[in-house]
């Protein structure tokens, strides 16, 4: 028979005190990636409210902006219905409608400017009378010519 030793494995024995130290780590970083995670997840929280806050604001800003608009619309037609010029009064009452359509003010000028169709008022002494139409004419010179 042989007189060797038998060998153990050759893997170095690791002592209780590194083995608690390696399961301290593995906690500390456990510790630490839920941490991490629950941040994440706040700032995901406050950044979807703020958004949803942002959307509320976009739509009540357009709304204020959409009333002012209809209401300016409303008082240049009147002021269109009362100079005569009751096609532009029709195209302006005619947005504002298809955007309120329950604008009484916006309602009763339009009936105003349908009954009342473009016609110059000749009690005031305005007549309409036609554009005249440019006609071509020669050049003087010949085009070469610088003078």
């Amino acid at each position: 028979m042989s007189d060797a030793v038998p060998q153990g494995d050759n893997s170095p024995e690791e002592n209780p005190e590194s083995k608690k130290s390696a399961k301290m780590l593995y906690r500390i970083l456990g510790v630490v990636l839920i941490l991490f995670a629950v941040v994440i997840a706040w700032l995901l929280v406050v950044g979807f409210l703020g958004y949803q806050s942002g959307q509320r604001k976009l739509v009540e800003n357009q709304a204020v902006e959409l009333r002012a608009a209809v209401d300016r619309q409303v008082q240049l037609a009147g002021e269109d219905v009362a100079q005569g010029n009751m096609a532009l009064a029709i195209s302006r009452l005619n947005w504002v409608l298809e955007r309120d359509p329950n604008n009484q003010e916006a309602r009763t000028l339009w009936q105003q400017a349908q009954a009342n169709p473009d016609e110059p008022d000749l009690a005031q002494g305005e007549v309409m009378t036609p554009t005249a139409v440019p006609l071509p004419t020669a050049t003087p010179g010949l085009i070469a010519d610088p003078a």
